[in-house]
């Protein structure tokens, strides 16, 4: 489908994230970083993957499941695009690139209540309290690593990128250990807020 498509071609755009951790990882003189728990940091927790499982769910039907209204699927997707086209290509665009920012999906959601406020109680219904539950706390993450990006930015991040500790051919093994193994996790910490929140796309738009 154009959405399972959309998502494999957004899969490219962490290419320079994987390959720039495993680089540094592979460039460190020790092998600190290529243990599992520095290399496990080049592939974080994304909420703004996370959110979206709740969209697919909610066009899903188990086996044992029966739905009052058979358009249900339908009149999901036909209200959810309908009021992200109303919104314009800042809303829409990213979300069939399979990247979901906190301020679209949010527009997107009071959309789709203000439009059609039954079928979102219906589609709360089908896909059940406890994943609804469940989902709200990927919403909640997705918003926190928003917040976050937007302070390291107003901050300057490559600023902050600087000022990390350089290995110095001086510094005893130790202590060159501790600086690479600090610098590479903050940078895989703000690269986890940046696509985490799907504001890499925004900083590659530029």
């Amino acid at each position: 489908s154009p959405l399972s498509f959309g998502g494999f071609g957004a899969m490219l755009r962490h290419l320079p994230r994987i390959s720039g951790g495993l680089h540094s990882a592979l460039r460190d003189s020790s092998d600190l970083l290529l243990s599992r728990k520095y290399l496990s940091m080049i592939n974080p927790y994304q909420p703004a993957l996370s959110v979206t499982w709740l969209f697919q769910r909610s066009m899903c039907v188990r086996v044992d499941q029966k739905i009052s209204d058979a358009q249900l699927i339908n009149r999901t997707l036909s209200t959810t695009f309908q009021g992200m086209k109303r919104m314009g290509d800042p809303v829409l665009k990213p979300f069939l690139q399979d990247v979901v920012q906190a301020g679209g999906l949010t527009k997107a959601m009071f959309a789709m209540t203000l439009a059609d406020p039954a079928l979102v109680l219906s589609v709360m219904r089908a896909v059940g309290p406890a994943s609804i539950f469940e989902w709200f706390f990927h919403y909640l993450a997705l918003v926190s690593y928003s917040v976050l990006c937007r302070v390291v930015a107003i901050t300057n991040v490559r600023t902050f990128e600087a000022e990390l500790p350089q290995v110095h051919s001086t510094s005893t093994p130790e202590s060159a250990d501790d600086n690479s193994a600090l610098k590479y996790t903050t940078l895989a910490v703000l690269d986890r807020w940046r696509y985490g929140s799907g504001r890499d796309v925004l900083e590659h738009s530029k």
